[in-house]
């Protein structure tokens, strides 16, 4: 129980600063919510194990991971399929 309130003063106390963190990442607020919040979540996990080592290092290093995530999943998404019929650019006419 002792742990649960530590962890709760510790998002209290660091999460404006995480967020920050999460937005210098991503660029934007919607995204940098998400990341900080799935960091906390899993920090939350893993708390008995980090709390004494440097909580906030560890949520960043987590934050960090989850966006490095995100972005290779968006490149795999991508498609570099060319276009069946090839495309011609005409060149405009000279005026007369």
């Amino acid at each position: 129980m002792e742990d649960d309130s530590r962890f709760v003063k510790f998002v209290a106390e660091r999460a404006d600063a995480l967020l920050r963190y999460g937005y210098a990442l991503s660029g934007n607020t919607h995204d940098a919510a998400d990341l900080t919040q799935e960091a906390l979540t899993r920090l939350h996990r893993a708390w008995s194990r980090v709390r004494k080592e440097g909580p906030e290092s560890h949520t960043k290093m987590i934050t960090v991971r989850l966006h490095i995530s995100v972005w290779q999943r968006r490149l795999e998404q991508l498609t570099w399929a060319l276009p069946e019929d090839p495309m011609e650019d005409v060149l405009p006419s000279e005026p007369d």
